[in-house]
């Protein structure tokens, strides 16, 4: 049984330029602070319908409503979730 899921998860690595972020460094931020939610809450959600109960929450970030230029990706992916 499964009462609360919180997605907590959430990375934001150092980057100089936005043109040096590359697409290993966004896929991972995309896979933790986005993916990874969304298919935890998939099957978590599940079991919380067939149990006719439940609460999943997303930490976001305010940055996911007002980036700044050091944390597109992560900002992105949060936004996503929100």
């Amino acid at each position: 049984k499964v009462d609360t899921l919180v997605n907590n998860a959430g990375m934001s690595p150092l980057y100089g330029k936005l043109s040096e972020v590359t697409e290993k460094l966004y896929d991972s931020v995309f896979n933790l602070n986005l993916k990874g939610p969304f298919r935890l809450s998939a099957l978590v959600g599940e079991r919380m319908v067939a149990a006719g109960r439940g609460s999943i929450i997303n930490v976001s970030s305010a940055g996911s409503l007002r980036p700044s230029p050091d944390i597109i990706p992560y900002a992105s992916a949060k936004a996503g979730l929100n």
